[in-house]
């Protein structure tokens, strides 16, 4: 009896241990962004047995609840494939990834300098704000020194033509605000450059831009 008893807390016992690994220094917080097992969401809750995370569609560009809550057990922290990915502590950060493909003949130099042009001057409203992220990320990992959050413009050579990729970070619980805004430059910036002309898609695309994990949350 004693020892069927011990099994069967053994998973509350590994739920109770989750729970203080959850909490420490890299653990998560109600209100942060996680995704947990394929699920992305916002931690409503940390219990010391369970985990309640509410559910958020479309994780990363213009992400909604679902309506649904889901619970996991604090064991999770045990499995090594329960793929529990979370922020470092006070960074909301993610990065998108715009992407346009230009008419074969457009001029390489233009393009490069009116594109990264255009980017610079929608995002220098934000650049204080992710200093401060920058910051705040470095001294969460005191052993790291973490790169300029700033945005990427690399242009390459396709069939299709020239395409254009830009790279940069958004605030992850409201990433539309900076996306709309650079949009809004780069198509400016080339809809005034008779030179530049956008083939393909009738506006440039924004998705999630994939991390190591292959992941598109948080």
């Amino acid at each position: 009896m004693t020892a069927g008893v011990a099994v069967a807390l053994q998973n509350v016992i590994l739920a109770m241990l989750g729970y203080f690994l959850l909490i420490g220094k890299f653990g998560v917080q109600v209100g942060d962004r996680v995704q947990v097992a394929g699920v992305y969401g916002e931690v409503v809750e940390i219990g010391l047995i369970r985990m309640h995370i509410m559910e958020f569609a479309n994780p990363g560009t213009e992400a909604q609840p679902t309506g649904r809550v889901v619970g996991f057990s604090n064991a999770l922290v045990f499995q090594p494939n329960a793929g529990l990915f979370r922020q470092i502590p006070g960074a909301n950060l993610m990065w998108h990834e715009i992407t346009l493909t230009l008419a074969p003949d457009s001029d390489y130099r233009v393009a490069e300098r009116r594109i990264m042009a255009a980017v610079q001057s929608a995002f220098c409203a934000y650049e204080q704000q992710f200093e401060r992220l920058r910051a705040r990320m470095e001294s969460s990992l005191s052993s790291v020194s973490i790169a300029a959050l700033e945005p990427k413009v690399r242009l390459r050579l396709t069939p299709a033509g020239l395409e254009g990729l830009i790279q940069f970070p958004v605030d992850a619980k409201n990433p539309s605000e900076i996306d709309n805004r650079i949009i809004q430059e780069v198509v400016r910036a080339i809809e005034v450059e008779p030179r530049l002309k956008v083939v393909g898609a009738e506006a440039p695309a924004v998705r999630v831009k994939a991390n190591a994990e292959g992941s598109s949350g948080p």
